[in-house]
């Protein structure tokens, strides 16, 4: 048997994981994928596919460049308020070529599924946006873009049709509400009628993965093997009585000349709220599990109420040995996650220039966020528009004369957004 399974971007990664700044950005695809080398070792009878829409891979790679663009930059910023006492050039950064080529990696070692931008397919999108189909919302029809390129990969991928079943894992609740699963489920069977699609939405909240790959295991009674096991918080959460934070330069200001600086993180009391497990990875004999957490199970030098506290980020690696033994386990890349008007309070300290920075550096981490979101739309829409300019241009041309034939007293019933009997 083969089963064919698809993830979306809103089901790969949570707000907490989001922060996370390790060097394989994609590793949030490791998941599935070692489970499936698992499976091949263990020569498996039902074969497992990881089928992985071009856009998410794209939109992932570009999340990842501004990313680290924003930390170069901070990096850079500080080094020009010291560098009149330091030797040597700032080093010039190359993300750009090394994160093509982590990209390239992960194109083999995924099933990536393409989308052909072509009249047709443009057609299809403007029908469905104003039909608001599904993934289209109803009650907000311009949502919805990123998603349909997602869906019409799936629709029009060959490469499904090797799987007996398909498995469409989101973190975007449009694909299952008020029956649109059952919309698309019905479209996709129109061209794919030996292939069972089943779609399913898991809250992202750190372990959908888990839970969309058990799902499977129970299912089809598939091994449960190492790296699904560590992968699973219940188990990882009690070796947090282990971790020791020794960082004594966690801080931030509070107002009144007052800086709160960071003592302890009580890891013992965290429960699978406050962390998320983002990779597993094994070398020899040992097992190297990486988790990101947010909480505010701390204390500061100077005393916080509960309700006002911010969160404290950072990343933690276990090193466990194949019996789940401990090792050790490292805490780097903690902060306090800090909001704009916090920031702001601070400027009334005499540190104006630095306070200013991380407001900048803030405001950017925003904004690049929703540039990394936009840019792999931007792109599909160019591709679009390079090659659908003329019938685009002749498209408009025809809206422009119905318009004109179309009186002033029939406009309130073209917008309405009650649909007749006959288009329903």
């Amino acid at each position: 048997m083969t089963i064919g399974l698809i993830t979306d971007t809103n089901f790969l990664t949570t707000s907490i994981e989001k922060r996370y700044k390790g060097k394989e950005y994609l590793d949030v695809l490791n998941y599935f994928i070692n489970y499936i080398d698992s499976l091949i070792k263990m020569k498996c009878e039902t074969r497992l596919i990881y089928y992985v829409p071009e856009i998410v891979l794209e939109e992932l790679y570009h999340q990842k460049l501004d990313a680290f663009r924003l930390k170069y930059n901070s990096m850079k910023e500080k080094y020009c308020e010291i560098n009149y006492a330091i030797k040597g050039d700032f080093p010039q950064e190359n993300a750009e070529e090394i994160f093509k080529q982590e990209k390239e990696e992960y194109y083999k070692k995924v099933n990536v599924i393409k989308l052909d931008y072509n009249e047709i397919i443009f057609k299809e999108i403007v029908n469905d946006a104003l039909n608001k189909y599904p993934p289209f919302d109803a009650n907000n029809p311009n949502v919805g873009f990123k998603d349909t390129l997602i869906w019409k990969t799936i629709l029009y991928s060959k490469e499904v049709d090797n799987c007996d079943v398909l498995f469409f894992f989101s973190g975007d609740k449009i694909f299952t509400k008020e029956n649109n699963d059952k919309f698309l489920i019905e479209e996709f069977k129109k061209k794919h009628s030996n292939t069972d699609l089943r779609i399913h939405f898991f809250e992202p909240n750190g372990n959908q993965r888990q839970e969309a790959l058990n799902k499977l295991i129970e299912e089809y009674k598939l091994p449960r093997t190492e790296f699904v096991k560590l992968y699973d918080k219940n188990l990882i959460i009690r070796y947090f009585d282990k971790i020791k934070f020794n960082d004594e330069d966690v801080e931030y200001y509070i107002g009144n000349g007052i800086q709160a600086q960071l003592t302890n993180i009580y890891f013992s009391d965290f429960d699978i709220t406050d962390f998320s497990v983002i990779n597993v990875d094994k070398e020899n004999d040992n097992y190297y599990v990486k988790c990101v957490f947010r909480t505010r199970k701390y204390d500061t030098s100077v005393p916080t109420e509960d309700e006002i506290k911010h969160c404290v980020i950072g990343n933690i690696e276990l090193i466990l040995k194949e019996n789940q033994q401990y090792v050790s386990s490292k805490v780097s890349g903690v902060e306090f996650d800090l909001g704009i008007i916090n920031l702001l309070r601070g400027l009334e300290i005499n540190e104006f220039s630095k306070i200013a920075s991380k407001v900048s550096e803030t405001i950017k981490e925003n904004f690049s966020t929703y540039q990394a979101a936009i840019k792999p739309l931007i792109d599909s829409q160019e591709e679009l528009k390079k090659t659908l300019s003329q019938p685009f241009k002749e498209m408009q041309e025809n809206i422009a004369n119905l318009s004109k034939a179309i009186s002033i007293s029939t406009i309130p019933i073209f917008f309405s957004n009650k649909k007749d009997d006959d288009t329903q």
